[in-house]
């Protein structure tokens, strides 16, 4: 297994660059769990929230691209979209396989952020170099795949998961009786007009 992404230079150059706007950040999502299963993260996600306003979120940005770092960005009309969660304010997609999210809720800590992802499955956190930690935000116990209560997920999703989940060795009857229903949903013929 490598950490070459979490000690990739762009990743230092983030992290220094985030420290001089004072911006707090948490890897969270696929990187840490890859990591804490023993598995080759494919990309690394940095969540950035609490009261963003008063953030100096353009001259990180600036800095960024300044730096040659910045390859897209996807700002509020876009970011719900590029993210899938319209409580995303903004997307920022960084060298070396690294996307910064800003999220639009100000009273919102890394915990309740956690809490609003889609799958249990992707509840890690980083916390700089610390160890990976998973942080869930229900009572399930570790080793189940859970979704999230309300959770309106597309069928694909679901299966991606759960193949993960089966991967790793989790129980996914639940969700997988969730995708059963979901893929078993009669699509209505159309009625042909002679």
């Amino acid at each position: 297994m490598s950490n070459e992404i979490h000690l990739s230079p762009e990743y230092k150059q983030v992290v220094a660059l985030a420290a001089k706007h004072d911006i707090h950040m948490t890897v969270a999502g696929g990187y840490p769990r890859d990591l804490h299963f023993g598995r080759t993260p494919k990309d690394l996600d940095i969540i950035v929230c609490g009261n963003t306003e008063y953030i100096d979120w353009l001259g990180f940005r600036l800095d960024l691209d300044e730096c040659g770092l910045l390859v897209n960005a996807f700002d509020e009309s876009e970011a719900p979209s590029a993210s899938g969660d319209p409580r995303v304010r903004e997307v920022m997609k960084i060298q070396g396989n690294i996307d910064i999210v800003l999220w639009n809720a100000p009273f919102m800590d890394i915990t309740n952020v956690l809490g609003n992802f889609d799958f249990n499955i992707n509840q890690f956190i980083m916390l700089g170099d610390t160890s990976p930690m998973y942080l869930p935000s229900n009572s399930a116990d570790f080793g189940t795949l859970t979704v999230l209560d309300g959770a309106i997920i597309p069928a694909e999703r679901y299966e991606k998961n759960i193949k993960l989940a089966n991967e790793l060795n989790w129980d996914t009857k639940e969700c997988q009786k969730i995708l059963n229903t979901l893929t078993a949903t009669p699509i209505p013929a159309l009625n042909k007009v002679l």
